[in-house]
């Protein structure tokens, strides 16, 4: 019996795989120009940019064709990260509801009790946490595209998993990303998240909902020392509110329970905020990354530009331009994200041995142009049929 019940069983999962393989085989195929795999209802290749079904419109624009899991907003013009978490939702209700809350419940007697300052600071920085927090979530890190065609033009078999180059006199490494078929430029780490390579990669932020990096780290720092200060504010006048509900004799708790509410959830939040906003300091201050300090890439800062440099390069410096022209029309045949990348130097990076004339092509050879992303291999295309 025992015997019968594993043969059984075997079928069964035998039975399984091979219907789950089936499936597998249904819903994907392979691209008839270029062999690039592909889902099976997709209209046209993301790879080569060949229409396959004629029922569905053919894309206009490149962020309809953009091949990472960034999410494209008002027709190309908004950049962020996929929607898979509730995080960055929550963010945005407990910055506004929590304030909300408290100028509900205390606006009219700090304004007229203690001071109106309060009340104008906290609409203050309640507005700026506002806008860097948009501009943060909703904006271009600093992606860079796919390799250009341009550029591959060596074998592939030759390409080497890292390269050595001399940035104020110290070796740093770029590695080649496979699948976004560069080499990375100093300070460029690629995001699993958003499936792309980011120049100046801090950290992909989770209650952001966004990748931090060269075009939006400004922001982030600050909004985080903003959202501190706001923080502190209304945890202020919340005491102030309970110190005189008290000298009054009366309860607090049944008084005003809004403002015990507002002075938990600020309780909560003001010794992390607080560490985050000192870290990025710090790091601001050192011209480093997080993602540079975890992983200790090299014993000696060979962007350290002085401590007044770094402070002002890196807060409130000119920023690198976009590579990501979501609204750019399609041209006849062309693929998507794939101008020739030329890794300009700005503010943060100073002057040494990186010039602002390298591309991938001093890196070596990046592959060739049928490269699938993500690891998948490249299939012949299908036999012609009779």
């Amino acid at each position: 019996d025992t015997d019968t019940d594993t043969h059984t069983d075997t079928n069964r999962h035998t039975q399984q795989t091979t219907v789950e393989e089936g499936m597998d085989t249904q819903l994907t195929r392979y691209c008839s120009n270029c062999g690039f795999k592909m889902k099976l209802t997709a209209a046209y290749c993301r790879a080569c940019g060949k229409q396959h079904r004629t029922d569905k419109p053919a894309p206009q624009y490149e962020f309809e064709m953009y091949p990472g899991k960034s999410v494209f907003l008002c027709k190309g013009r908004v950049m962020t990260s996929p929607f898979t978490s509730i995080l960055p939702i929550v963010t945005w209700v407990i910055l506004v509801g929590t304030t909300i809350m408290f100028l509900e419940a205390n606006a009219v007697f700090l304004w007229n009790e203690v001071t109106p300052a309060i009340d104008i600071l906290t609409g203050l920085f309640l507005m700026y946490c506002m806008i860097n927090l948009a501009r943060t979530q909703f904006g271009d890190p600093g992606v860079l595209p796919r390799g250009s065609p341009d550029e591959v033009q060596l074998a592939g078999t030759d390409l080497m998993s890292y390269k050595k180059i001399k940035v104020n006199g110290v070796d740093v490494n770029v590695k080649y990303c496979k699948t976004c078929d560069v080499y990375r430029p100093p300070r460029c780490s690629h995001c699993r998240q958003c499936d792309n390579c980011v120049l100046e990669f801090d950290h992909h932020c989770p209650w952001v909902g966004n990748c931090i990096g060269a075009r939006n780290y400004r922001y982030f720092v600050h909004f985080s020392i903003s959202l501190e200060l706001l923080i502190f504010t209304v945890l202020t006048g919340c005491i102030f509110r309970c110190v005189q509900l008290s000298k009054d004799n009366e309860d607090v708790l049944k008084t005003t329970p809004t403002t015990i509410v507002t002075m938990v959830i600020c309780g909560m939040f003001i010794i992390p905020i607080f560490a985050l906003a000192a870290t990025h300091i710090a790091l601001v201050c050192s011209n480093t990354t997080t993602n540079e300090t975890m992983r200790s890439r090299f014993q000696k800062n060979p962007y350290w530009g002085g401590l007044c440099f770094n402070t002002c390069s890196r807060l409130f410096g000119a920023r690198p331009p976009t590579q990501m022209h979501g609204r750019t029309k399609l041209g006849p045949g062309g693929r998507p994200f794939n101008r020739p990348l030329k890794f300009q130097k700005y503010p943060s990076q100073p002057e040494g041995d990186v010039n602002n004339t390298y591309t991938t092509s001093q890196y070596g050879s990046v592959g060739t142009n049928n490269t699938p992303r993500n690891g998948d291999t490249v299939a012949p295309p299908p036999p012609p049929t009779t």
